[in-house]
């Protein structure tokens, strides 16, 4: 076996910022990977949505902050507000 079929898949959250304030596009485009290794999941991210009519774009967003969460554990998403019971 190989080091990458041993190392286990992490979640990770991946942040990207604009390069060009005159694109009309959102400042910041948070994205979700499943992967073994940090590079892993930008390879994989940048490869889905860098590319023409893809998320990115070409060259418009640049990944700046890649956070990692451990195996098994769900990335954190907004939780909708739940009436309390009466």
């Amino acid at each position: 076996m190989t080091q990458q079929q041993d190392t286990p898949k992490r979640h990770y959250q991946l942040t990207a910022h604009r390069i060009h304030d005159e694109h009309p596009g959102a400042n910041t485009v948070i994205t979700y990977a499943y992967a073994s290794s940090v590079i892993e999941a930008a390879t994989i991210t940048l490869r889905k949505h860098e590319r023409p009519k893809g998320l990115y774009g070409v060259g418009l967003y640049r990944i700046v902050k890649v956070e990692e969460y451990a195996y098994g554990v769900e990335p954190p998403h907004p939780q909708p507000e739940q009436e309390t019971p009466q």
